[in-house]
């Protein structure tokens, strides 16, 4: 297993315990399966872990019909050797919010209470997770004379920049982005619990990391469909903050349920 798989296990283990002390565990399902019900827990890694594939794949088989009009062959091997253009973000989003939804029929709580949850611990789990972009030297950006700009090397230089020797740490500036994020919910909801307002920690997640992923993309090499995919967030993010703010009295049932 790589150091990469090795952190994103680490991660999944911290969510897990995360969600199951403060979350699950008071759930009525939790208390008649005392252990066996730890086995849905996998399903929001699973899909996760699909929809991350299934994105790039996407993007290869897309980018491959309008070079020349035709589908190269991708074998199995490809898939599952994440070399191809790796794993998205977004889709693990995407993944990962189904599976949550699955878990919310299996335990009888409210969506809106596991997705809050998820999005405010996630920024901490980013930050591990870009350990793993500059232990393997990618998803850096452009080439840069800054004093912080990470060597990259030869082999993992790309083609149009394989003469540039130094480039901006583009996931380092997203976990200190993602910190402050973190530190300042953190701060908010000790004085004002955000969590008794469903989805709004969703939403301003949403929110928050579209607009940083838009702005590092303008410095990111590799790009892909991720821009659309933040302009989406974002989006999102604000029509759920517009319905939370038109159903205060109800508490957003209506996208709550």
């Amino acid at each position: 297993m790589s150091i990469y798989g090795l952190i994103i296990g680490f991660c999944a283990v911290i969510y897990i315990v995360y969600i199951d002390k403060l979350v699950i565990i008071d759930s009525n399902y939790a208390k008649k399966h005392k252990y066996s019900y730890y086995f849905y827990y996998f399903l929001p890694f699973i899909l996760g872990i699909i929809f991350a594939r299934i994105i790039p794949i996407l993007e290869e088989v897309i980018k491959s019909m309008s070079n020349n009009g035709t589908l190269n062959n991708i074998s199995l091997s490809e898939i599952f050797s994440f070399h191809m253009q790796g794993l998205s973000f977004f889709g693990a989003i995407i993944g990962g919010i189904i599976g949550l939804t699955i878990l919310t029929r299996v335990f009888g709580i409210k969506l809106s209470r596991l997705l809050d949850h998820t999005f405010y611990i996630l920024p901490i789990l980013q930050c591990i997770g870009r350990i793993g972009n500059f232990i393997n030297k990618e998803l850096y950006g452009i080439p840069t004379n800054l004093p912080w700009g990470i060597y990259i090397p030869i082999e993992n230089r790309s083609s149009e920049y394989i003469n540039f020797e130094y480039y901006h740490p583009t996931f380092a500036y997203e976990m200190i982005l993602n910190a402050i994020f973190f530190i300042i919910i953190t701060l908010v909801n000790k004085k004002s619990n955000l969590f008794k307002k469903p989805l709004l920690i969703t939403s301003i997640y949403l929110i928050y990391y579209g607009i940083i992923r838009l702005l590092l993309n303008q410095i990111r090499i590799v790009v892909g469909s991720s821009d659309i995919f933040a302009f989406l967030s974002i989006i999102i993010g604000i029509i759920i903050l517009i319905i939370i703010n038109l159903n205060k009295s109800s508490k957003s049932n209506i996208i709550c349920s």
